[in-house]
């Protein structure tokens, strides 16, 4: 029974870390998959490209966080606008956050590169249900309304250099701020804080031999109120098909995951989080699913693989 009251406790502090601190689904597949991050990633490829994620954190936890994910985008007007949309099922604890996002890029083409930017316009709608907590205060005014839901608009935007083998990107998926701890917010009686987060990525893939290449990428995050974060990975592709990997995520877990090109349209992609912080030995891991889908005339005559 001690033991579980210092788990339920240990919960209880990360989750209001979490609520506060970083409201952006925490993804561990997002190098097969950058759209949620950087809206300048719709349209990037001469295809239409969709994808379905769900991920379970701290697997068979009562209340751990736990998320599934939609998207889709597509180039137009000769490749230089890219439009996309992604819709976004958060849980955590006694909140659930909807979210709608629509993405416009334009993609600004270089001699061998592109450069693009992005916009992103979100509606979420947060609900909180105090009701289904166990509670000994009843006169508590937190409890009062055991019920809340609020409709928080925001937007976002990004830019991202690419080719066919290098990225680099940086983004602010939320300009707008629901904290009243930061400048230029908007107040919010929702028990649940929106914070801007920012984000740097990049990674090249480089050849090795005719069956393998290498990809070694970064992603950084600064959330507002919390510890700067960093994803350091390295991941190999084999004979263009396997995609074999693991990343190091600072302060939290170390990550394997594997993609697999069942076909030029067809991808499935797994992730297993390794907890490697102070509550390794009180949480269980963490599971990650993606499938993705391709498709479109010009995706059926691509040669390469994708490499991001």
């Amino acid at each position: 029974m001690k033991k579980l009251l210092i788990i339920l406790s240990l919960l209880v502090l990360v989750c209001i870390d979490t609520v506060h601190a970083q409201q952006q689904g925490l993804l561990s597949q997002y190098l097969f998959n950058d759209m949620p991050l950087n809206p300048a990633y719709s349209g990037t490829k001469e295809y239409v490209s969709s994808a379905m994620l769900y991920r379970k954190q701290w697997s068979s936890f009562p209340g751990a966080p736990e998320s599934a994910l939609f998207n889709i985008h597509t180039p137009i007007k000769n490749k230089r606008i890219g439009l996309g949309l992604t819709a976004l099922n958060d849980k955590i604890g006694v909140t659930t956050n909807n979210e709608l996002s629509f993405t416009y890029a334009y993609h600004l083409p270089l001699s061998q590169a592109k450069l693009s930017l992005g916009l992103r316009g979100v509606i979420s709608q947060v609900k909180t249900d105090f009701g289904s907590l166990v509670y000994f205060d009843q006169s508590d005014p937190v409890y009062t309304n055991q019920k809340e839901s609020k409709i928080l608009p925001n937007a976002g935007f990004g830019i991202l250099f690419h080719s066919e083998r290098v990225y680099a990107g940086v983004s602010l998926p939320y300009l707008l701020s629901y904290d009243p701890e930061q400048s230029l917010s908007v107040s919010s009686t929702s028990a649940f804080k929106q914070t801007r987060h920012y984000y740097f990525s990049s990674g090249v893939v480089v050849p090795v031999s005719s069956e393998i290449e290498l990809k070694p990428a970064v992603l950084i995050k600064y959330v507002h109120g919390a510890e700067m974060q960093y994803d350091a990975s390295l991941s190999a592709l084999i004979s263009r098909t396997l995609w074999l990997g693991a990343s190091y995520r600072s302060a939290d877990a170390i990550v394997l995951f594997t993609h697999v090109q069942v076909s030029k349209s067809l991808r499935v992609g797994y992730a297993y989080d390794i907890i490697n912080s102070s509550l390794k030995n009180n949480l269980n891991n963490s599971h990650e699913l993606m499938l993705g889908y391709d498709f479109g005339f010009k995706q059926l005559k691509i040669k390469n693989p994708r490499f991001f």
